[in-house]
């Protein structure tokens, strides 16, 4: 089990309803100015029916586990970091990131999608 604190993590609603979370990772300059290591939340519960993110997330004491940060894993390279979350699905591992809404830290489950280069969405209010 891995747990990801994320300070600065982004989901949106994809198409039916479908949660994306997406890790974003700075590169030193070059071709491309960032990784974005896409991840899907799994709020599916019938056909055409999925739950609100609110009702995922469940509330954690960050001192009851161990996580590893975004800067320690911004640590490795855009290869080496594909093949860690690749590794992991493949072994069904389960993956969950913390977020810190107002006051309080949440986790919910991830699951590994894949890397994009300069993907950027927009952040609404």
């Amino acid at each position: 089990m891995l747990y990801i604190l994320d300070e600065d993590g982004f989901s949106n609603v994809g198409g039916f309803d479908e949660i994306i979370y997406l890790i974003n990772i700075k590169r030193p300059k070059g071709e491309f100015d960032s990784d974005s290591y896409k991840f899907n939340v799994p709020n599916q519960v019938g056909f055409e029916e999925y739950k609100k993110f609110k009702d995922i997330r469940t509330e954690i004491d960050l001192d009851t586990i161990s996580f590893i940060t975004v800067d320690e894993l911004s640590k490795k390279g855009s290869c080496e970091l594909h093949e860690f979350f690749s590794k992991l699905k493949h072994k069904n591992a389960y993956i969950y990131s913390i977020v810190k809404i107002k006051k309080a830290f949440y986790t919910f489950p991830i699951n590994y999608k894949g890397t994009e280069k300069n993907l950027y969405m927009l952040k609404g209010d």
